[in-house]
């Protein structure tokens, strides 16, 4: 029987909310753009819904939504409620 082998990530999403929990990822080839990957996970999430949360990377900055190549690397689901609670 063969063997799946699924391809590496080099960017992982996670649950912001809970212990870090992976909850998406991907493997960057360095054609996906930052809005591809907001519109993958807004297909793919239930909750939070679309246009309610945002990517933080790892030193707190935001990833836009915008046409920049999405850089390799972590980002945790932040949405407006655990923004509040950063603060």
């Amino acid at each position: 029987m063969p063997q799946i082998a699924l391809a590496q990530r080099n960017v992982f999403v996670y649950d912001a909310s809970t212990a870090p929990l992976v909850v998406a990822g991907c493997c960057q080839f360095g054609s996906t753009t930052n809005s591809e990957l907001y519109m993958c996970l807004n297909i793919c999430f239930q909750q939070p819904r679309a246009g309610e949360f945002r990517l933080m990377a790892q030193d707190q900055s935001f990833l836009p939504n915008d046409g920049s190549i999405l850089p390799h690397g972590s980002y945790y689901v932040v949405t407006a409620g655990f923004l509040s609670s950063l603060i």
